[in-house]
Order: C-alpha cells, then structure tokens, then sequence
C-alpha cells in the first residue's frame, strides 16, 4: 500500500514495475489517492509512489515464497537411494560426452534395421510354426530358413508395401533404393499376388531339395511339387480372367525373385548386421 500508512510499495505497484505495465488515467492525473480511494486509479497510484521516491530499480524479480524455497512438489520428490543413483550418472557423463555420444551412434538406418530384425524373426517364427514346415524335422528347417529367409522377408515387406500404398511406389524405393533389388520390387507389386499365390511362390522358394544338408529330401520335394500345384490353379484362374499374356507374370515372379541374393537383402535391410549375424538369429528360433 502507498500513501501515509506506509512507505513501501504494495504487490500490485511491484507486479507493475515487474511487468512494465502501462496505465492511464480518466481524471487527467486529478485523482485523489488515499486509503480509501487507493486502489480506484492505477495510474495515479503508481505515479503517488513514485513521487515520494519509491525507487521502481530496488524492485526485485519474483521468486518463490518461502515454502515453495524449501519444500519439493510430490512429483520431485527422491528417494536417498535414486539420488545416489542419478549423481553418480552425472558424475559419469556430463552434458558434452552425453551429446557427442548420441551423435555419434545415432543412426537412421540403425532404427530401422532394429525394426526389420524384429519383423524377420516374427516371420520365420510363424513360418517355421506352421503347416508344412512344422511336419519337418528340426534340422530341415533350419537349413531350410537359412537357405531362403531372405525370399520370405522379401516377399512380406513389398506385399506390405503395396498393400498400404495403392500402385506404389514412391515409398517402396525409400527403402529399397534403387537398381536391381527396386526394379524387382516394382515387377513383383505390380503382379499383385493375392495371399495364397504369395504362400505358393515363398513355398516353391523355400522348399528346395537341393539344399544341401537335408535329410527328408523326398518330403520336402513333395511340399515344393505341391505348391507349385496350386499356383499352377491360380495361373488358370488369371488367365481365365486376365487373358494368357498378362496372367504369365504370375510365372515370371519365381525367376525375378530367385535372382536376389541374401547377401544384396542384408545390404538393403541390415546394414549393421552380418550374414552370420542374422544366421546366428534364426537358429535361436
């Protein structure tokens, strides 16, 4: 409060010289300021105390009272063990290492591959889980996948593509890149397989006696020969409704994909990995 009663400017005039806030008077500066009538013109209060020398630079920025100064908000609250914990992680890595360390492993393709890895485990997981190649042997299917994991990875993450992205393919070569591995994407999107010509193709790809290490070759022929049955129904199907020449791109999916190597799938997709990284995963599965 300013005025006889008492020297020191009240909050409001602080909060005004705080904030610079700037008022005007109705009254011309004509008002009178007393106890009574202090707080009915802002203006001519504020200039009152300045003419009896309140000193507006003595005014202090705001800080906390004296409770808030002392006492933590729930939320902040630390147990002594945590604080141990947290000083001894500042201690160990201050500001800058912490900026040059996440500088230098941040990686896009990183982030990416992570999720990719997590994507072909789920894959050969469900694949090595169901009919047919859970009527095999463990040691077939391991041969099996290691031989063709990369088909399957393939074969899944374009049909994806394309299912998202209606006649593609801007984001397909994103990811893919380009050359040889792009232009086999674009081919085999543009065929658009439906899901049982997708398991057909995977499976002639994948079941391939001639593996070398396999034990139920003869099995695993009739499997491939069984396949190939059924996409030779889908072919019929598409010829029936599409015509010969534009149905024959079903066939010519099997020797474009077959011409992709694990070696070129890794480059695209795993970057930070290597082929006996990802070998090493599937044989935990």
């Amino acid at each position: 409060m300013s005025g006889p009663k008492s020297s020191s400017p009240t909050k409001e005039i602080k909060v005004s010289i705080r904030r610079r806030l700037l008022y005007s008077c109705k009254e011309n500066g004509r008002c009178v300021v007393d106890v009574m009538r202090r707080n009915q013109c802002q203006a001519c209060r504020l200039e009152k105390c300045l003419r009896v020398n309140m000193n507006r630079h003595a005014v202090q920025h705001e800080r906390p009272n004296g409770k808030e100064r002392w006492q933590d908000p729930p939320e902040a609250k630390v147990s002594n063990d945590r604080k141990a914990v947290l000083n001894g992680i500042t201690a160990t890595y201050d500001t800058r290492q912490c900026h040059d360390r996440l500088k230098s492993d941040f990686s896009i393709s990183r982030l990416v591959s992570s999720s990719y890895e997590s994507s072909l485990i789920s894959l050969i997981h469900c694949w090595s889980s169901s009919p047919p190649a859970s009527t095999l042997q463990a040691e077939d299917r391991k041969v099996l996948f290691s031989n063709s994991w990369h088909y399957i990875f393939f074969l899944s993450k374009i049909t994806q593509l394309a299912a998202s992205i209606p006649g593609l393919v801007t984001e397909e070569e994103i990811v893919l890149g380009s050359g040889k591995i792009c232009l086999i994407a674009k081919f085999v999107t543009s065929v658009q397989l439906s899901p049982l010509e997708q398991w057909c193709v995977t499976n002639v790809l994948l079941y391939r006696p001639e593996c070398e290490g396999l034990r139920c070759r003869r099995q695993i022929r009739e499997i491939q020969s069984e396949s190939a049955a059924i996409l030779s129904g889908c072919l019929n199907t598409r010829a029936a409704l599409q015509g010969p020449a534009q149905s024959s791109f079903l066939l010519l999916t099997l020797p474009c994909i077959a011409q992709i190597t694990n070696e070129e799938i890794r480059t695209h997709f795993f970057a930070d990995k290597t082929l006996s990284d990802i070998e090493g995963l599937l044989k935990l599965i």
